[in-house]
């Protein structure tokens, strides 16, 4: 319950399509793997459980004790192999869920910004340095002394 509660706590970025393109691919990627894991330890754990669906490849002389013996071999390197996906694609999804929080974004986060002299400013800061901040709002650049400064928030947009 606590593990649920804490989940829903946490909060970042729910779309994919919000991602850097490179870090949007990535993601899909192990996604797909992610599923492919799953559905192939689920297989394995499903074949450990119930036995494989063909007949014993020993034939008909074999004794009762050696076909047991190779189905408990069988059986068991299905489990292992399926328990080892299935932590595999818990760790794929983890990572997936990680990237997506905390990749880049495919736009850069906009600003806006006042300043006695400039009044209010909206767009994508391109550089700090030396205290002067540069400012790259439409289609000039602005640059704004970050000591003049009187307001400075992050926007989605800039209006």
């Amino acid at each position: 319950m606590a593990g649920l509660v804490g989940f829903g706590l946490i909060k970042g970025r729910t779309d994919v399509g919000q991602l850097d393109k490179p870090w949007a691919v990535a993601v899909g990627c192990l996604l797909l793997t992610a599923l492919l894991c799953g559905a192939w330890g689920a297989y394995l754990l499903n074949r450990a459980a119930h036995g494989p669906l063909k007949p014993s490849p020993l034939g008909p002389r074999a004794t009762r004790a050696t076909v047991e013996h190779v189905e408990v071999g069988e059986a068991l390197r299905a489990l292992r192999h399926g328990i080892a996906l299935t932590l595999s694609c818990t760790l794929f999804l983890v990572g997936a869920l990680g990237a997506t929080w905390y990749g880049p974004s495919a736009k850069p986060p906009a600003v806006e910004l006042t300043t006695p002299a400039t009044g209010r400013l909206c767009g994508i800061v391109t550089r700090v340095a030396e205290g002067r901040l540069l400012l790259k709002t439409g289609g000039t650049t602005v640059e704004v002394a970050t000591a003049a400064l009187t307001q400075l928030r992050t926007v989605e947009t800039c209006p």
